[in-house]
């Protein structure tokens, strides 16, 4: 009995000697990727090499620059996925409390990964929720975090996410679903685009159901707080959240449901509220702040 308890500590420590020795081997691993991403693009991602290699080849995926992404869009997803993103380090520490505290009761539902972590699993990891990736999920984010600065973290995010089975950043995103540039997205379309995130496969099964408009109507309300909507434009977003649901719903699409709910509610064009009267004249960190409206 003795002997079989040696055995299994001995093969505990070398397994830890192990894990230790991987964690430590990661960063210096993929230093030099990380750094290239300062200026050039990644033409493929190690999520859609899985998708691919799982029978979900890549369909669209349009890069663009984060300049050429309407603020509002941009912002509706930071405060979608991340909203302490400009203001934290590598990660939230609310946040993974939070994690742990759900974890604590069976709860593992929700991954908590803020923008740097989410962006690390893309590029470069998988999608096992596994404590070894769990773990070079936080080191690659900490190597990401201080290679690059905050917006070009963003700018690499919503260029590489899925929003849809075979649909890869938000340029490809918003031609799919509405037809426009992702220039030329507006609220509720910035809004719908980031609600389709945590289940991009499930596609309109998941951005029309209970979760997701929970969501959109969340999100809605912290670009008011970010004082980029105003009282008037908050409840006609929330309006026109709506419509799309219900349009889009009986469409069986996305597009189409855009189509008919402009047909009803009439054009919606980005609205900022507060003044400076364009997004462009705030950087985004600033923009994309929910405690502007000081609540």
């Amino acid at each position: 009995m003795g002997s079989l308890v040696r055995m299994t500590v001995r093969i505990s420590a070398i397994a830890a000697i192990l894990f230790v020795a991987d964690l430590a081997w990661t960063p210096s691993a993929y230093r030099r990727r990380v750094q290239s991403l300062a200026s050039v693009m990644p033409d493929t991602t190690a999520f859609m090499r899985r998708a691919a290699n799982a029978g979900h080849p890549v369909r669209e995926y349009a890069w663009v620059s984060l300049d050429s992404i309407a603020p509002v869009a941009a912002c509706a997803v930071v405060l979608a996925e991340d909203e302490e993103f400009f203001d934290k380090g590598t990660v939230s520490w609310r946040a993974q409390r939070v994690l742990a505290q759900r974890m604590l009761r069976g709860d593992f539902t929700r991954g908590g990964s803020g923008l740097s972590q989410q962006l690390a699993r893309n590029l470069f990891l998988s999608a096992d929720r596994t404590p070894r990736r769990k773990a070079r999920e936080y080191l690659l984010a900490y190597e990401l975090s201080h290679a690059l600065p905050k917006t070009r973290i963003l700018e690499l995010y919503v260029n590489v996410v899925e929003f849809g089975e075979g649909t890869w950043g938000i340029e490809a995103a918003s031609q799919r679903y509405f037809g426009v540039p992702a220039a030329a997205l507006t609220t509720t379309q910035g809004i719908v685009l980031a609600s389709f995130l945590p289940a991009p496969r499930r596609e309109l099964r998941y951005v029309l159901g209970p979760m997701a408009r929970q969501r959109q109507e969340a999100i809605a309300r912290k670009l008011w707080k970010a004082r980029l909507l105003s009282d008037r434009d908050l409840s006609a977003t929330l309006d026109r959240l709506r419509a799309w649901r219900t349009e889009a719903r009986a469409a069986g699409s996305a597009r189409d449901g855009w189509v008919r709910a402009e047909e009803l509610l009439g054009d919606e064009a980005p609205s900022f509220a507060a003044s400076p009267s364009t997004p462009g004249a705030l950087p985004l960190a600033r923009l994309c702040d929910a405690r502007r409206r000081g609540l």
